[in-house]
């Protein structure tokens, strides 16, 4: 299992080359991966997968898919809903996996390993990016993908292999504290660590991810208040010191290549009202304007059906919202918290936030002991990213987070044993 966990880790940023489209689902090579990880947890560790093994957080997955597949019954299209809670299931099944994979502690030190190369690949690929798109290289040679290909502050927006920046920017926070923690696993490595670690973090800020940033930010002030209390006010100053630095970098990527390219101008206009909302009153705006209206129409739909939702998947299908350009061609929340209450009511909501707030818990106890736990420290800045972005996106079946999850239930699993 731990090659196929390796495999998988290895895989993860190549979201956007699938294998397969099937009924508006995407199925990549990391799908595949994930599925023979599943399959040999089931083989060879089934007594894991028992309910009276399972964390209390894993038991709230659990019964989440289980209903998720019971709105099926009362969905407006049973087609749609029984997709996306297989799809949900199948990526809490890839968590369990994860975890499972990691029950030995000698795999953590190769994972992280991975994770951190793979960190440092997809920081590479978005300056690349960042440096062709800016010199006018076409779509075909900067693996961008054509929707940010346009030009924000005058340049496209990198984002490595992932769908979109968002999603670049929430898997970067997974693995930017990694190449931190490996320079203490190989300290010959130093450098290239500490280099590793500074490509990331800059490369996180060139796509001008409104939401990535606050989750980072959130996620940072939270980790350094922590550190703080604990004493380690040297590590808090350096957190903070590095991520000023990273933003003054990558505007000076910015400034730089406006000068030495003539195929880029840099928009300060726009960049005033990107980073300041500025397109708050702009109606042709999706990105604010039209999130907007999504959570409105959310809401909407929950008070309609507050306890058991319209069904998993089908907040499209009972929207009166005109089509967009998403993967079913309908209209997307981009609220994880107010689509589980529009598919699956009050019901799904308290279950989902019970999820995030049992794994920061478990987090939490973790950190509590003398002896600072960097790997705790490493996942709960992840998971707190991810649960301030998973406000502006909705997605709850993203097989990223989901390994993450994994990652998180095998070290509470770990320090304190079911």
């Amino acid at each position: 299992m731990t090659s196929v966990l390796i495999l998988l880790l290895a895989v993860l940023p190549f979201e956007r080359w699938p294998v397969l489209q099937q009924s508006g689902f995407d199925l990549r090579l990391s799908t595949a991966v994930a599925l023979i990880l599943v399959i040999a947890a089931i083989i060879n560790a089934p007594k894991q997968l028992h309910w009276q093994k399972l964390l209390s957080s894993e038991r709230i997955a659990v019964i989440l898919v289980l209903w998720a597949l019971l709105s099926v019954y009362w969905a407006g299209s049973a087609a749609r809903a029984l997709h996306t809670a297989l799809a949900l299931a199948f990526t809490v099944a890839v968590a369990m996996a994860v975890r499972i994979a990691l029950h030995d502690k000698l795999v953590w030190p190769k994972a992280k390993l991975v994770l951190g190369y793979v960190a440092l690949g997809v920081a590479l690929i978005a300056f690349y990016q960042f440096i062709a798109g800016a010199a006018g290289l076409s779509n075909q040679w900067t693996l961008l993908s054509p929707v940010y290909a346009k030009s924000m502050l005058g340049f496209p927006r990198p984002h490595a292999l992932s769908l979109e920046p968002l999603y670049f920017g929430n898997f970067l926070c997974f693995l930017l504290p990694v190449p931190l923690i490996l320079v203490e696993q190989q300290p010959k490595r130093r450098l290239l660590w500490l280099t590793t670690f500074g490509l990331a973090l800059v490369s996180f800020f060139l796509p001008i991810s409104r939401s990535a940033n606050l989750g980072l930010v959130v996620g940072l002030v939270i980790v350094s208040t922590l550190l703080w209390f604990r004493q380690e006010r040297q590590l808090t100053t350096r957190l903070w010191l590095a991520t000023v630095a990273a933003v003054l970098l990558a505007a000076g990527l910015y400034v730089g290549l406006s000068h030495l390219s003539a195929k880029t101008a840099l928009n300060l206009p726009r960049a005033e009202e990107q980073l300041l909302i500025g397109d708050l009153h702009d109606p042709s705006s999706n990105s604010t304007v039209g999130r907007l209206d999504n959570w409105s129409e959310a809401l909407r739909l929950g008070q309609t059906v507050p306890l058991s939702g319209v069904g998993m998947g089908n907040f499209g299908n009972a929207s009166t919202l005109p089509q967009q350009a998403s993967q079913a061609g309908q209209p997307i929340v981009n609220n994880l918290y107010l689509e589980l209450f529009a598919e699956l009511g009050i019901v799904g909501l308290v279950l989902g936030l019970g999820l995030f707030v049992s794994l920061a818990a478990g987090l939490a106890r973790s950190l509590a002991r003398p002896k600072l736990d960097r790997t705790a420290l490493w996942l709960l800045f992840s998971l707190m990213a991810t649960i301030v972005q998973y406000m502006f996106f909705s997605t709850l079946y993203i097989l990223p987070i989901w390994v993450m999850i994994g990652f998180i239930w095998a070290h509470i699993r770990q320090s304190e044993p079911a």
